[in-house]
């Protein structure tokens, strides 16, 4: 049984805490789903688009970011679940073109073709600032990872550490102090 209609693709998945599954498309926002069965708990209302880029859940306080392709990003707080927040250039975001989101510790990486990797503070929706001084502007595609403690951002050719120094090839990362 169909529960939106035209959802159009599947871009993300994302698991939260409470193990429901979050599904983002790109036509029909974020659906949510009981992981054992697939069964439909629904959506969130409020996002900044129903185009959804990608999807990240911060352990830290619950909240799924999601990226919009030309939307900037909405938060959604999983346990609630209801929309937290949208941020948009109008908001004071440098772009709102964002291809890949990755959370580590309350803050949010979004990857764009245009200005970098911007940052959001989640529990406040404070914008921190991008990170154009690393190189990572002017790509076709930046791609954002967390594993444990370190962030990665692949900008296909040099790999960088939190000070700037050049360490290896392809992603550069960032390691908790």
């Amino acid at each position: 049984r169909d529960y939106v209609s035209n959802p159009g693709r599947i871009v993300a998945i994302q698991q939260d805490d409470n193990d429901n599954v979050w599904i983002g498309t790109s036509n029909a926002g974020v659906l949510r789903l009981e992981n054992t069965d697939g069964s439909y708990i629904g959506t969130v209302s409020g996002l900044s688009s129903n185009d959804v880029s990608s999807l990240a859940f911060d352990d830290t306080n619950g909240y799924l970011v999601v990226g919009h392709s030309q939307s900037g990003i909405s938060i959604i707080d999983t346990n609630q679940m209801t929309l937290v927040d949208t941020i948009t250039t109008s908001d004071g975001l440098d772009s709102d073109f964002v291809n890949s989101v990755a959370t580590r510790f309350g803050i949010a990486y979004m990857a764009t073709p245009d200005k970098g990797v911007m940052r959001v503070e989640l529990s406040t929706s404070t914008i921190i600032g991008s990170w154009q001084s690393l190189g990572a502007d002017d790509l076709d595609a930046t791609p954002v990872a967390v594993d444990g403690d370190v962030v990665y951002i692949d900008r296909k050719s040099t790999r960088l550490n939190s000070s700037h120094r050049c360490i290896s090839y392809a992603v550069f990362c960032l390691k908790k102090k």
